[in-house]
């Protein structure tokens, strides 16, 4: 929750007694060659809110202040980066203890708000402020009540048991609070209950609505609490608005669109779907993120603007599905009626054209082109499908990486080598004329008017390919089906801290564990994550090798990582019952030479991999 940011992290006697005992400590200069000990490690007494925090990925997590003897990493920076970066209030921190040793230095114990990440992390020299390996983090942020929701009176539109954030009731929006949880376990006793809106606000890092709500018969005031406001429906008829008496098929979802700014019915789309049935959710549930499949995905852009198309010309455009988005529409269940919010934009989708949406590899928005075929018809694909295969004619593929191309110059972000992935073709050809499609970047890695894009090669001249990670980029096929690093690094993450995955995940004996911990390893011999600058210029003409290793050097790009890979290994317990223990590596690559060029065309440079390191 958001707290002023100038408040102390103590506040009891007590804990403002502390400060004697440090000044007394550090009245004594430390011997570098004293062995580093803790002064004093208490509890932080100041409001919980206060203490929640981010890591800044610049200090590890150990099971003790990382400096003492015998200290042990639980994360690495790498991965608290990543954590950082997430976009599921699962990950939130709190800070509840904290610890200072004989040479000045602070540390906080801390742990993740689903319990996976608890360890001691560096907070600076002062206990003023959070620091170090940790920043102060609002985990949610208070808005305004818009004249609708101000006015308005709502029911919960789904009534029962789930905790999906939009079914009962919560003390406070759903993970903005260390082990604050649901303010009621079943709504079912309150179908048709009406209430007031009071609060509002979003979750900082899925960017979702929540709403306070209070009950207009005292004696369900029980129900008091926070709920998402995709999970209301309106109990005034205002003749466009959604009522709780709408009737949906079994297989469908309707969905009631409004406007972010005040909550009013812009239109409403009803999605079918063959092979489900009633109450079926229309995403997945996958370590606490909701997720759709891509062709559901992309129907629903496809629906959603045309409806919006016909509805408010010019007044708002189909984006694509943001995160915030996705997790409402994955959590709806059929047969049953949802509700969707949306912004006003500035720009509709071209005629005959395909809106292509460009995020960074954490699924914002960067910006986006429109594609356009004068041949095209409204409605029609962009490419062919050949059974389950999507692909594009190659004359779309090269018009589409140029106008992509030069649509990212100066953003900071690139399409990986400049090209379109396999994935980013299927993509694209499954879009409709009429519509919108997303493709991910990475850190800037194209060749721009006077710039020369840094192209990475092994030293023996094998192709690097870029990925934004966290995880290698290889799917391989187990005892139980197919399976990813990335799967493997989600169950990991979800089994933390023992790491250890059930066995109809991953192997099922060691020789299979050894196959693919060879595959893994030499994917990642073949894939790195770019860094921030990939790019050289502007300038103009000859570029020489010496020149490209200073400015990589500049750049910061004289070392890059491969993205992380498991090693897996096998447990028997009792015959066939056992576990797989994960352990995650990457390789670092150094930049050994480079051949010459020109500005304007790729730098090519040669990196050596060096040693595994444990991630």
């Amino acid at each position: 929750m958001k707290m002023d940011l100038k408040k102390s992290l103590f506040v009891s006697a007590t804990a403002l007694g502390l400060f004697t005992a440090i000044g007394a400590v550090n009245s004594t200069t430390a011997n570098a060659k004293t062995r580093v000990r803790v002064t004093s490690n208490r509890a932080m007494t100041s409001d919980a809110s206060s203490r929640n925090v981010n890591f800044t990925g610049s200090s590890a997590l150990y099971n003790k202040a990382g400096t003492l003897k015998g200290a042990r990493k639980v994360a690495s920076t790498s991965r608290l980066s990543r954590l950082a970066g997430t976009q599921s209030s699962t990950d939130n921190v709190r800070a509840y203890r904290v610890a200072r040793t004989n040479r000045g230095s602070i540390y906080y114990k801390v742990v993740t708000f689903n319990g996976n990440y608890r360890g001691w992390i560096y907070g600076g020299k002062s206990t003023a402020d959070f620091g170090g390996g940790v920043r102060q983090y609002d985990t949610f942020q208070t808005g305004a009540l818009s004249d609708a929701q101000k006015n308005g009176t709502f029911t919960i539109a789904n009534p029962g048991t789930t905790n999906d954030g939009k079914t009962v009731t919560y003390k406070q929006p759903a993970w903005t609070q260390y082990k604050v949880g649901r303010q009621i376990t079943d709504s079912s006793p309150l179908k048709g209950a009406t209430f007031k809106i009071d609060q509002v606000g979003t979750r900082t890092r899925e960017n979702d609505q929540w709403v306070h709500i209070t009950a207009t018969d005292t004696s369900k005031s029980a129900a008091n609490g926070w709920i998402l406001f995709s999970g209301l429906t309106s109990a005034t008829n205002s003749g466009s608005g959604s009522t709780t008496t709408d009737t949906v098929a079994d297989n469908a979802i309707k969905i009631n669109v409004v406007d972010s700014s005040n909550s009013q019915p812009i239109t409403s789309i009803t999605y079918t779907k063959n092979g489900v049935k009633k109450d079926d959710t229309l995403g997945l549930l996958t370590n606490g993120v909701w997720t759709l499949q891509t062709a559901d995905q992309n129907a629903l852009q496809t629906q959603l603007a045309a409806a919006l198309k016909t509805a408010a010309p010019n007044s708002y455009y189909p984006s694509t599905l943001n995160a915030a988005q996705i997790q409402t529409l994955a959590q709806g269940k059929f047969g049953s009626t949802i509700t969707l919010v949306v912004t006003k934009g500035t720009a509709p989708i071209a005629d005959k054209a395909v809106r292509v949406y460009l995020v960074d590899p954490n699924g914002n928005n960067i910006k986006y082109i429109d594609y356009t075929n004068t041949s095209a018809v409204n409605g029609n694909t962009l490419g062919t499908a050949n059974g389950s295969t999507w692909t594009l004619a190659a004359g779309d593929v090269t018009a589409l990486q140029d106008q992509i191309n030069k649509a990212l110059v100066g953003t900071g972000y690139a399409l990986a080598n400049g090209t379109l992935t396999a994935a980013d073709q299927s993509t694209l050809a499954q879009a409709t004329f009429g519509g919108t499609a997303k493709i991910s970047t990475v850190a800037s890695n194209v060749p721009q008017s006077g710039y020369s894009a840094v192209t990475p090669y092994t030293s023996d001249g094998s192709a690097l390919t870029a990925t934004s990670g966290p995880a290698v980029n290889l799917t391989l096929t187990g005892h139980n089906g197919k399976y990813s690093a990335n799967d493997v690094y989600k169950w990991a993450n979800s089994w933390n801290p023992l790491d250890k995955l059930s066995l109809n995940q991953t192997v099922a004996d060691d020789k299979e564990a050894a196959t693919a911990n060879e595959q893994f390893e030499n994917a990642a011999k073949s894939q790195y994550i770019p860094a921030n600058n990939m790019q050289i210029g502007p300038g103009n003409g000859a570029l020489s090798s010496d020149a490209i290793l200073n400015a990589v050097k500049t750049n910061g790009a004289t070392t890059l990582n491969s993205p992380v890979y498991p090693v897996l290994t096998h447990k028997n317990i009792i015959g066939s019952v056992g576990y797989v223990t994960v352990t995650w590596k990457h390789l670092p690559y150094t930049a050994t030479k480079a051949d010459a060029t020109t500005y304007g065309q790729p730098a090519k440079v040669y990196y050596s991999a060096g040693t595994a390191v444990d991630d």
